[in-house]
C-alpha cells in the first residue's frame, strides 16, 4: 500500500484531473483532511489488500491503474495559507509525513483551469459548491459527504449523499469522523500516515470528546477507538521523535499516540494567541471564513476568529478592515464567532459580533436572535462597551452563554433568518 505523500504526488502529476475532491472553502483541518484522506481511501485497489485480480484471473498489482483513475484531492485554500494560516493543519501533515508541496490546491486550478475542466465532484465538509470563480469549468457534483445542514441541492447529479445532520443537529462531530467510519470498514489495518490525520482532526473538532463542549458524538468516540485499534502505528509512515518532547505523544508499547496529549498539542497550535495577535484584521476574518446563500437572497459571512474581542480590538484599524473585508466578499451581513480558551482553566468561551450595512437588518436580527427559545437560545448577553462608534457600519458585540454553538449551530439559525424574517 502506497503511502498518501506518494498517493498525492502521483495524483498532482496527472495532466487531466477526471475526478476531484474538495472541502470547503474555509480550508479549515476538516476540509483538507477529509478530502486527502477520502480520495485515498476511494483509490485502493480493493477492501483490505494491496493485490486484485484482473479479468484474466492473474493476481498482481494494478494499483498504478487505479489511481490514475481515482479522484484528486484539492485543498480548498493555496498552499501558501495552509504553510501560514493553518499551524494545526501543517503539525498534522507533518506527522503524517505529507510535504505540503505534494498536495493541488486551488491556484492550481487558477493557473490550469482546462486541466480541471469538466470533472467530476465530490464535495466534503459542506454541499454547496461555492466556488463562483469556477462556474464556467462545468463540474458536476457527484458526491456529497458532509455534516452540515443539507441545503437539497444537486439531486439530479448525486449519486453519494451522505449528510450526518438530522433534527436541526450534526450527528458527527468532523466530517473525517465518516471518512474514519469507511477507512476502518473497508481497511484490514488502516496506515499509520492516515490514522494520524483522521484522529487529530476528529479530536480537534469534538475537543477531545469533552461532554462540556457538546460536540463529540457516540460515532466520533466509536471512529476514534477504532483508529486507534485497526492501525499498524509501527509501519514506519509517519513521523515518531524520540529524543524530545514529542516521545510524550506516543506510546511505547503499542505505538499508538495518546488521544489527550495529541488533542493538546494541535489545540495549542490552533489557538495560538501569538499567532492570532499577528494576524492582520483581514487575514484573521479570511482564515476560517464562510460565505452563505439562504435562498435566492443575497449571501451573509461568518468568520471564526479564535481571539476574545477585546484582543481582536487591539489590531490596527479594526472598524475600517471591517468594512473593507466586507466590501471584498460582497456582504452585507458579516458575524465574527469569536473563540477562545480562558487560561486559568482552558474553558472555551465564545462571543458574537454582528456587522451589517442597514441599521434596520441589525435591529431585526437582534431581535430575531434574542427570542430563539430552546436548542437553538444561544444565550447572548450585549456588551455595549466593547462596541466601536461608527458611520458606515453597525456593530453589535454580544457574550454568548451556549458556548457549544459553533458556526454548525449558528448558521442555519441566521438562514432561517434570512429566509423567514427578512425582507
Amino acid at each position: 500500500m502506497i503511502s498518501l505523500a506518494e498517493f498525492l504526488q502521483t495524483q498532482k502529476q496527472q495532466p487531466k484531473i477526471q475526478k476531484l475532491v474538495i472541502g470547503n472553502p474555509a480550508g479549515d483541518a476538516d476540509s483538507i483532511v477529509s478530502a486527502l484522506c477520502w480520495a485515498y481511501i476511494a483509490s485502493l485497489p480493493s477492501t483490505g489488500n494491496d493485490n486484485k485480480s484482473n479479468s484474466d484471473g492473474d493476481n498482481h498489482d494494478d494499483s498504478s491503474i487505479v489511481l490514475l483513475l481515482s479522484s484528486s484531492p484539492i485543498a480548498s485554500i493555496s498552499r501558501h495559507d495552509l504553510q501560514t494560516q493553518r499551524p494545526e493543519t501543517l503539525l498534522l501533515l507533518q506527522w503524517a509525513t505529507v510535504p505540503v508541496e505534494t498536495i493541488l490546491d486551488v491556484q492550481d486550478v487558477r493557473r490550469d483551469p482546462e486541466r480541471f475542466h469538466g470533472a467530476d465532484v465530490t464535495l466534503v465538509d459542506h454541499n454547496r459548491l461555492d466556488y463562483t470563480e469556477f462556474s464556467k469549468l462545468d463540474w458536476r457534483v457527484k458526491n456529497i459527504i458532509d455534516h452540515h445542514h443539507d441545503e437539497g441541492l444537486y439531486n439530479d447529479t448525486c449519486e453519494i449523499r451522505d449528510i450526518a445532520f438530522q433534527d436541526d443537529k450534526a450527528t458527527v462531530a468532523s466530517t473525517t469522523t465518516m471518512v474514519a467510519e469507511r477507512a476502518t470498514r473497508d481497511l484490514a489495518h488502516v496506515p499509520s500516515d492516515l490514522s494520524i490525520l483522521l484522529l487529530g482532526t476528529i479530536l480537534l473538532d469534538s475537543v477531545n470528546m469533552n461532554p462540556a463542549a457538546g460536540k463529540g458524538t457516540p460515532r466520533d468516540q466509536a471512529a476514534i477507538d477504532a483508529l486507534l485499534t485497526k492501525t499498524n502505528w509501527r509501519d514506519g509512515k509517519v513521523t515518531v521523535k524520540e529524543d524530545d518532547d514529542e516521545a510524550q505523544l506516543w506510546d511505547k508499547d503499542t505505538g499508538r499516540p495518546h488521544p489527550s496529549i495529541l488533542f493538546d498539542r494541535l489545540q495549542q497550535a490552533k489557538f495560538d494567541v501569538k499567532f492570532w495577535k499577528a494576524l492582520s484584521v483581514h487575514d484573521s476574518l479570511r482564515l476560517d471564513y464562510k460565505e452563505f446563500t439562504p435562498g435566492e437572497g443575497a449571501p451573509f459571512g461568518v468568520s471564526t476568529v479564535l481571539l476574545d474581542w477585546n484582543s481582536f480590538m487591539e489590531k490596527d484599524s479594526v472598524p475600517n478592515s471591517i468594512i473593507q473585508f466586507m466590501q471584498d466578499t460582497r456582504v452585507s451581513f458579516l458575524a465574527i464567532m469569536c473563540a477562545y480558551t480562558a487560561s486559568e482553566n482552558d474553558a472555551l468561551n465564545r462571543q458574537m459580533i454582528l456587522c451589517a450595512t442597514e441599521k434596520t437588518q441589525m435591529e431585526d436580527m437582534t431581535q430575531y436572535l434574542r427570542g430563539l427559545g430552546g436548542d437553538d437560545n444561544l444565550k447572548l448577553v450585549e456588551r455595549k462597551d466593547s462596541t466601536p462608534s461608527m458611520n458606515t457600519l453597525y456593530i453589535r458585540v454580544f457574550d454568548q452563554g451556549k458556548v457549544q454553538a459553533s458556526r454548525k449551530q449558528v448558521a442555519p439559525l441566521l438562514i432561517r433568518y434570512f429566509e423567514t424574517c427578512s425582507d
